[in-house]
């Protein structure tokens, strides 16, 4: 109701929407059958793919949003919907940015929005991690976007309405700013100086994904923009922040 109230704003107001969608609007069941290999670290994507919308780059945004993407990506697709009859009917200006995993400081961490501050959390407070399904082997990638990035395009696109109005786009690190569990763990190793237990569990849980990588190709031809902040100056960051406010953090974990 929230989304559908602001869109009656916008169009009572003739404002212009920019959306921030989510990857997650895409079908679960097509990005496990991507097709994949492994190396030491890693699962990588393989060039040749039979899923439309997927290569070696990525995931694109002709990528089939098909039958189930978990209950928050659902509501994210249900607000892309909302957007476009808006856009069609009302003829309000708007956009719609499916970003990646989207992380950085003044994160609040969970498994499922913030695994990279959850991971520099449990380093800092010795605290174990899980590499969750996929044999346990913590060889599962994410790309990600540092949140100073995020205000980046955001901002360009507000500037540049009309250059951007009624478009999609996937924004994300893509390839170069992506970590398994694996390489995530040990990146926080280094930063942190602290090595805290792994947990496998080996079965996978309903909505987890081996891969996902953003190609952002179409944001970048368009404009020329691209992420500045890389792997480790974003954990770096965060790990700052969370030394900034560790006694706070702490009493909010409890620990």
């Amino acid at each position: 109701m929230g989304s559908l109230n602001t869109l009656e704003l916008a169009r009572r107001h003739k404002s212009a929407v920019i959306f921030i969608s989510s990857s997650r609007v895409y079908d679960i069941e097509d990005l496990n059958k991507l097709e994949c290999f492994e190396s030491e670290t890693r699962f990588e994507l393989k060039e040749e793919q039979k899923v439309m919308g997927a290569s070696a780059a990525g995931i694109n945004e002709n990528f089939p949003l098909g039958k189930s993407r978990s209950l928050y990506g659902t509501t994210k697709a249900c607000v892309e919907l909302l957007l476009q009859e808006y856009i069609a009917i009302y003829g309000i200006k708007g956009v719609i940015d499916r970003f990646g995993l989207i992380t950085g400081p003044w994160q609040m961490g969970n498994y499922n929005q913030g695994v990279v501050m959850v991971w520099l959390l449990k380093h800092i407070f010795d605290m174990p991690v899980s590499f969750t399904g996929f044999g346990g082997t913590g060889k599962q990638v994410r790309d990600f976007i540092h949140i100073d990035d995020v205000f980046d395009i955001i901002d360009l696109q507000i500037n540049n309405l009309d250059k951007f109005n009624q478009e999609t786009f996937n924004i994300g690190g893509g390839r170069e700013y992506s970590v398994s569990l694996y390489e995530l763990t040990e990146l926080c190793r280094e930063i942190t100086g602290k090595n805290v237990p792994i947990e496998r569990p080996l079965e996978n849980r309903a909505l987890d994904i081996k891969i996902y990588l953003t190609d952002a190709a179409k944001i970048k031809t368009l404009t020329g923009w691209q992420p500045t902040r890389g792997t480790r100056q974003t954990l770096e960051d965060i790990n700052k922040w969370i030394m900034e406010h560790k006694e706070y953090l702490r009493f909010l974990l409890n620990k």
